[in-house]
């Protein structure tokens, strides 16, 4: 296969990203090590998930197509989640949802043609029609985020903070997932039929569960603490 601009964008974005990625998620989040590696994730994640949408598009490789178009929507309003002024706050929930609602309406048509027989054939891998409808979900899921805010723009820190996570862990666990166990034939023979790959995935899923409860298990042992101090 001939080696092409747009590849070399994507795979470099890819790179670029499971490396920041990962130094984002394991960063104390706040800390300025922790915003320098989301800047540099942000910025390659729009790389590679412009640039794979692309050339998917043009090779008619629908689910490669959402995959990239909703990583895209995702990583934008993850960011946006934690950058929007408080004034701000309605008018970019609007422009997302419109950018969410062009995603979604593409999404619900791969479903449908989905459900039609028209699925994609990645090598002698058949797309189920599961996986479109997961990425559309996720779509879906995020536009009624975005919604909440334009009727409550002044909503708990704990509901923006996990907005952010979870808009940008989806993306890197796609980014990661794609590489380690999509691209398996570039790896060892002894490590392809292993769960040595599919360790990257599970970490960032994982990863992104921790700090999804965290809030939850502080609350816990705040309450606990309270408790025994009532009770000494």
């Amino acid at each position: 296969m001939d080696m092409t601009f747009g590849m070399v964008v994507h795979i470099a974005g890819g790179g670029f990203s499971l490396i920041a990625g990962a130094t984002a998620l394991i960063r104390r989040k706040g800390s300025e090590a922790h915003k320098q590696a989301g800047k540099l994730f942000v910025l390659s994640m729009v790389m590679m998930t412009l640039s794979g949408a692309w050339i998917a598009w043009q090779e008619s490789v629908m689910v490669s197509t959402l995959a990239g178009l909703m990583s895209f929507y995702l990583l934008i309003s993850g960011w946006f989640a934690i950058k929007t002024k408080a004034n701000n706050i309605r008018r970019d929930a609007t422009l997302l949802i419109v950018l969410g609602l062009s995603v979604l309406v593409f999404g619900l048509g791969t479903v449908e043609d989905a459900l039609n027989g028209n699925v994609d054939h990645i090598g002698s891998f058949v797309v189920p029609v599961a996986i479109y409808a997961t990425f559309t979900a996720f779509v879906a899921l995020g536009v009624i985020g975005d919604a909440v805010l334009i009727v409550k723009p002044n909503m708990a820190r704990n509901y923006i903070l996990s907005r952010h996570i979870w808009r940008m862990c989806i993306p890197l666990y796609i980014a990661a997932t794609s590489f380690f166990e999509g691209q398996a034939d570039v790896f060892p023979e002894a490590m392809r039929h292993a769960l040595l790959l599919s360790l990257p995935g599970y970490a960032v899923f994982l990863a992104m569960l921790y700090w999804l409860l965290l809030p939850s298990f502080r609350k816990v042992k705040i309450k606990a603490q309270q408790w025994r101090s009532r009770t000494s």
